[in-house]
């Protein structure tokens, strides 16, 4: 009988030993997040970008921002999935603000708040211009199935949005991919003898520039 009580108690402590090691694993230690813009003190438009550094092993963020650096008059308390930035627009001009950011991880372990921030919005904020096409030119033809599409940067732009379809009201996409962060886009497996329609536009804090004109390019007659 002893040694079936010893035996049960030896193997219920594996047990427990091994949840223990278990829970710890998954509970790995979430660094605070680096503020980066706006810089501490700055002055700013009444949108803004707000960007910090990843966090290892972070799933998402909760970001405050605050009229005083007790963060009890909370101006936005919002969750961030997947990405260390948040857009803050329709700020009141000529006052302070503070902000602050914490990480989580999938399994719900929270870390510690970042040091405060503050910024002051002091003019209005302007939405971007489109972005002007540069390849493929309007009208060409011959193209290869896959294509580079490019254009020209727009100062203070964050990210933009291309749209490819194959019919001229732009209701077919063949690409519709936003918050693209380069000037280009490699298009891929294209149908030959489609023409394509594209067209393009820029994101900065305060929102969307108008699109840009539409161009069209048309890939080569396939001969075989």
């Amino acid at each position: 009988m002893k040694y079936s009580t010893l035996l049960t108690s030896f193997f219920f402590l594996i047990l427990i030993a091994g949840c223990d090691s278990a829970v710890s694993s998954e509970e790995v230690e979430i660094n605070a997040p680096i503020l980066l813009v706006p810089a501490n003190g700055s002055e700013t438009a009444d949108a803004v970008l707000l960007d910090w550094d990843d966090v290892s092993g972070a799933t998402e963020y909760v970001v405050q921002v605050s009229r005083n650096q007790e963060f009890t008059d909370l101006v936005d308390e919002s969750r961030v999935l997947d990405r260390s930035e948040y857009i803050i627009r329709r700020l009141t001009k000529q006052t302070v603000l503070y902000w602050r950011t914490k990480a989580k991880s999938k399994n719900g372990v929270e870390g510690r708040w970042s040091t405060v921030y503050s910024f002051k919005p002091v003019r209005q904020a302007f939405f971007p211009s489109y972005p002007e096409q540069s390849f493929p030119i309007n009208g060409s033809k011959n193209h290869e199935r896959s294509v580079m599409l490019r254009w020209e940067p727009v100062a203070e732009a964050l990210s933009y949005h291309l749209v490819v379809t194959i019919d001229e009201d732009m209701l077919l996409f063949q690409v519709d991919l936003e918050d693209l962060k380069s000037t280009s886009f490699f298009a891929e497996g294209l149908v030959l003898t489609y023409p394509y329609w594209w067209k393009v536009r820029s994101l900065n804090a305060a929102g969307y520039s108008d699109w840009s004109p539409v161009w069209i390019f048309e890939i080569k007659f396939n001969e075989d």
